[in-house]
């Protein structure tokens, strides 16, 4: 309905998503090996289109390192031992056995220490990273394992290039190894380099024959020439984000301590990197050129227009509300934005500081029913319409304390979410300090107030130790639990009385959002492990406690629209409109679904 959509996931095809993609491999027709989460996804890069994403039906560990000779055989590290997958799939012991150690020799009579990285060169020699022996072993077509090269400590990364150079990273230092095993320090990196290395998570050769390493926590691809120079390639080291572009100009890393991590070069001299924290794979072409060719970066901030190119954000959750016609409120704690039917979106013109100069946080409250936003500011809760016109409901400006009363007699200290019920009660969660040792806390208390501005602290949230807790259209109250698995929904009926709805689930989920319509019925965002998977779904429970899955698939995670029940993301709000459609924020964009 509104932003583009991008995050986290697990979903295969063209649209595909990634959860944690780190190390890489590269066949001889040019399809990527991504290992992700404990799966081995494959991305088959299209012209013109995206790239397809599939998960393999039988995974295998590639986290150790793994190559493919021009064959199309699969050498796969398994810590002491490296084994070899023909293409139809038989897979045998190629070099060292489940015993560590530091032997030369033939195929399973040699010991390997423990092995972390691969690189083969085109006569099909092997090379493995043994950390815990410090060398460079190499194995020869035939299985004939030798110690090509003693390091100075482990290395981190290892890289071979056309002549049957091998280069090693350790620490941000990168040693070269002629064929003869003859070595030198190719580049002694350290803080008082021009553009240091920020850490060597993954090396390869181009085809250009310039070393190229992927920085751990700097966010960038450096070059490295024969002769020892390097330069940016690609991404800016302390800079991150999302952004594809033309060498400097892309960047790399939603957050610079999760940095870059696999980097393969293909045939054509393009390097492809897993972009980990930002859940994508990356291409660099030979100019420098940096695509996204699978997986999507979540994306956020505040831009206002139309569809694709709106833009939300809130560090604080989403509140949702939806009037008859479609048009959604979309509260980001500082500031309401208001989405039409259509997608368009706008941002209403509220003041972003209160009376006191503090900030100010809003919530949609009844605005999609033509009443007014809550607002809290410094202690003070008001109402607000769309104009910006504030009317005092309660609290005392810059008392920050918990008293209930009435109007200025009441109190209110740190307010983080507020909900509206249809008598214009409003429930919020407030806080009050708890001391354990020398230690203090801020403890969640659950208050209600009237439209008359009556404040009172309920108690019953707490002792179900509520995780989400929302206002029911008839004056109700619904408290969900993430305590037990799986999470727990209790309805407290206007009058007090309690019921437990059922949750036919009995996988590890827990809630992530909660709704309630009009009729009652209990709309539960949940996400967690369902089939060893991540899932995110959508759970109807009825007053009558029938349950039934309106949108979500079981072991699917990631937003892909269409038909019913399609795929989701992760739920942050959710709500059900007066038109009653079911509207949610999920990968930062605003979707609608239609029962």
């Amino acid at each position: 309905m509104a932003g583009p959509l991008g995050g986290k996931g697990n979903i295969d095809g063209p649209v595909g998503r990634f959860q944690d993609p780190r190390t890489l491999a590269i066949t001889p027709t040019g399809v990527l090996h991504v290992y992700d989460y404990g799966a081995v996804r494959t991305v088959t890069p299209l012209l013109g289109t995206d790239s397809q994403v599939a998960t393999l039906a039988q995974p295998y560990n590639l986290s150790g390192g793994t190559v493919f000779d021009a064959a199309g055989n699969r050498f796969t590290a398994n810590m002491t031992s490296i084994t070899r997958t023909s293409p139809d799939g038989t897979t045998t012991t190629f070099a060292g056995n489940h015993e560590t150690g530091n032997v030369d020799g033939a195929a399973t009579v040699a010991r390997l220490g423990s092995v972390r990285g691969l690189a083969i060169d085109a006569g099909g020699n092997i090379y493995a990273n043994d950390i815990v022996n410090n060398a460079v072993r190499k194995i020869t077509p035939a299985g004939m394992v030798s110690t090509f090269a003693s390091l100075p400590g482990p290395a981190t990364a290892i890289a071979v290039d056309a002549a049957g150079n091998v280069y090693a990273a350790l620490g941000t230092a990168v040693h070269r190894f002629a064929p003869s095993g003859a070595g030198t320090v190719l580049l002694a990196a350290d803080d008082s380099t021009p553009g240091h290395l920020a850490g060597i998570a993954a090396m390869a050769v181009g085809k250009d024959g310039n070393v190229y390493v992927a920085e751990d926590h700097g966010c960038s691809v450096r070059k490295i020439t024969p002769a020892g120079v390097m330069t940016t390639f690609a991404g800016k080291s302390e800079e991150w984000g999302s952004t594809d572009g033309v060498g400097e100009q892309a960047r790399f890393c939603q957050y610079f301590a999760n940095g870059l991590h696999g980097l393969v070069a293909d045939s054509a001299g393009n390097l492809y990197v897993s972009d980990t924290s930002n859940g994508t794979v990356r291409k660099i072409t030979p100019g420098g050129e940096v695509s996204t060719i699978a997986g999507r970066a979540a994306v956020a901030g505040h831009v206002d227009g139309s569809g694709g190119a709106v833009r939300f954000g809130s560090q604080n959750g989403f509140q949702l509300s939806a009037d008859a016609q479609g048009n959604v409120y979309v509260g980001e704690s500082v500031r309401i934005r208001k989405v039409s039917a259509n997608g368009q979106s706008s941002t209403l013109n509220l003041p972003a500081t209160g009376a006191t100069g503090k900030p100010v946080f809003y919530a949609p409250g009844q605005l999609a029913s033509g009443g007014r936003a809550v607002a809290f500011s410094d202690g003070v809760l008001s109402r607000v319409d769309a104009n910006g016109t504030f009317s005092f409901l309660a609290g005392q400006a810059g008392v920050l304390a918990n008293a209930d009363g009435t109007g200025a007699q009441a109190t209110l200290r740190t307010v983080s979410r507020m909900t509206m019920d249809g008598q214009g009660n409003v429930f919020l969660v407030d806080s009050v300090p708890v001391q354990s040792g020398v230690m203090w806390f801020l403890k969640p208390v659950y208050r209600k107030v009237t439209e008359g501005g009556t404040v009172s602290t309920l108690v019953e949230p707490e002792q179900l130790a509520a995780t989400h807790w929302i206002a029911s259209h008839d004056g109700g109250q619904v408290v969900v639990s993430n305590n037990k698995k799986p999470y727990e929904v209790t309805r407290i009926a206007p009058d007090g009385s309690r019921t437990v709805l059922p949750v036919s689930e009995t996988e590890h989920v827990w809630a992530t959002a909660v709704a309630v319509d009009r009729q009652n019925n209990v709309y539960v965002a949940e996400f967690g492990l369902v089939g060893q998977k991540e899932s995110s779904r959508i759970r109807k429970i009825t007053p009558a406690g029938v349950n039934s899955i309106v949108a979500g698939q079981a072991g699917m995670r990631g937003v892909r629209p269409g038909a019913l029940p399609a795929s989701l993301g992760v739920v942050e709000a959710l709500e059900v409109g007066a038109d009653g459609m079911l509207y949610l924020i999920s990968e930062n964009s605003l979707l609608r679904i239609v029962p």
